[in-house]
């Protein structure tokens, strides 16, 4: 069997790939390449062949690429300086001797500078021809839309809003799984035929925003509706909730595409390839609204989460492009994954994974956490338009306090309505009290087995008495 590579290999769709080839080939036959070594012990663990390299770095790729028969190249995620990583890729593939080269490039319409995605398209364009150029064999998959990609641009308050907010018109894109991808990936490195040839890997249907809004009003009973504003109005509505400035543009750019028609095309090309119809996004919303999914979810508390992590469980590394996620051991021990770096949880600890940054959690015998997923760009405090990114960039400054907190952002220091969300992003179990998480779960494991013992201990629960939901979670846990 002939060497194949995965660049991107700790990414999203990456993971996946590998997943699929190896379901068709022996894991020494495979070979990923990756930045950090520290970051794919797991990889190789399994018998599969890390390299490391980096795009930027023409030198590292040349012997990373050595012996490799076909490669997968992903393109690059840096919109600024992606077409000379694509070229020292190319070039470097070139070089070692690459028989077969598959990249994975994105549909379009319009090749011109005035698309509204020409920020992402030019790059693939100069990168195709380079290829064809080459004298290698090489295979273009232009991958359309992630559906995956549909609870980011839909915002993770659409349920309490009621809207898709979204300037997209009556347009439509082909939505299509990530998963599916990868499957037709995984086919393609291992079956012949595919030399030379140019493909849409897209879905058999397309969806406009009003589509998906009604599609997500069936799963979950409430009423949600799509509301397509200029682009003006987007990025002022949007600018003001505090989103950085190349995600409103990215998201915007997207649904201008559809708009104009850049990204709607269907084909059957996926069934065709891997013998099944591709997912629809009524059955991928179903799950993303319908079930929790991921690590198994016991019981939620307030606005908390808690998971049951045995050490059977692996949860790939995954991130949340516009939310933290903030983790609290309250049971066994473990370790938090942030990119490079692990980081041990024993009962009281906190992990905190940061907006678009790759993460997990893993036990080696099993461990509960509590997990709180914060948008960074969303406004803890009205008046004064103070987002939770703010906050966060205070807490990182030593704030500690509520009182600190006011007097770095000016958060809370007009009506106050937003002072109890401020103390939950401090960590407290019980705002009215201020008793933190650390301190709730040192009065249980010190024999608190009730929560009126908790209450008696630590204050937590006796003023408004929302917290008692959670605080009996955290009793029934370490039971």
């Amino acid at each position: 069997m002939s060497k194949i590579l995965i660049t991107g290999a700790t990414g999203n769709l990456g993971q996946l790939v590998i997943q699929h080839l190896l379901k068709k080939v022996e894991a020494k036959d495979l070979a990923v390449l990756v930045r950090n070594g520290e970051k794919s012990e797991d990889l190789r663990s399994q018998g599969i062949d890390v390299r490391i390299g980096d795009y930027n770095k023409y030198e590292t790729l040349v012997p990373a690429f050595e012996g490799i028969e076909k490669l997968y190249f992903i393109s690059g995620s840096d919109f600024v300086g992606r077409d000379q990583q694509h070229k020292n890729v190319v070039t470097a593939a070139k070089e070692t001797g690459v028989k077969h080269l598959v990249y994975t490039s994105f549909v379009r319409e319009n090749e011109n500078a005035d698309s509204p995605i020409g920020f992402v398209v030019a790059d693939h364009i100069e990168t195709e021809k380079c290829l064809r150029e080459s004298g290698m064999a090489y295979t273009i998959l232009k991958h359309n839309l992630y559906m995956d990609m549909l609870p980011v641009f839909i915002g993770d308050k659409v349920l309490n809003s009621g809207v898709v907010y979204q300037p997209s018109g009556e347009g439509r894109a082909a939505f299509t799984l990530r998963e599916d991808m990868a499957e037709v990936a995984a086919h393609i490195l291992t079956s012949e035929g595919h030399e030379g040839k140019e493909y849409e890997i897209t879905s058999d249907k397309s969806y406009s925003y009003d589509d998906i809004a009604k599609i997500i009003s069936g799963i979950t009973g409430k009423t949600i509706k799509h509301v397509s504003p200029t682009v003006e109005e987007f990025t002022h509505t949007m600018t003001m909730a505090g989103v950085p400035e190349a995600y409103i543009g990215l998201i915007a750019g997207f649904a201008q595409a559809m708009e104009q028609g850049e990204i709607d095309e269907t084909n059957t090309l996926i069934e065709q390839l891997i013998g099944r119809k591709p997912t629809t996004a009524e059955e991928y919303l179903g799950k993303v609204y319908a079930t929790a999914k991921g690590i198994g979810m016991v019981e939620q508390g307030v606005e908390t989460h808690v998971y049951h992590i045995p050490a059977t469980l692996k949860v790939g590394l995954h991130e949340h492009p516009s939310q933290d996620e903030i983790f609290y051991c309250i049971k066994g021990s473990g370790f938090g994954v942030l990119e490079d770096k692990e980081v041990e949880l024993n009962v009281g600890d906190v992990f905190v994974a940061p907006a678009g940054q790759l993460h997990t959690v893993r036990s080696e015998s099993e461990m509960y956490v509590t997990s709180v997923l914060i948008p960074v760009n969303r406004i803890i405090c009205h008046c004064k338009q103070v987002s939770y990114g703010a906050i966060r960039q205070a807490m990182a400054n030593g704030a500690r306090t509520v009182e600190e907190i006011q007097s770095i952002t000016g958060a809370g220091t007009e009506c106050g309505n937003c002072i109890e969300d401020i103390k939950k992003i401090l960590g407290m179990a019980c705002g009215c009290k201020m008793v933190t998480m650390d301190t709730v779960v040192d009065a249980v494991k010190n024999g608190a087995d009730s929560v009126e013992k908790i209450e008696t201990l630590t204050g937590a629960g006796t003023d408004c008495g929302k917290c008692k939901a959670l605080l009996q979670n955290i009793i029934d846990i370490k039971r």
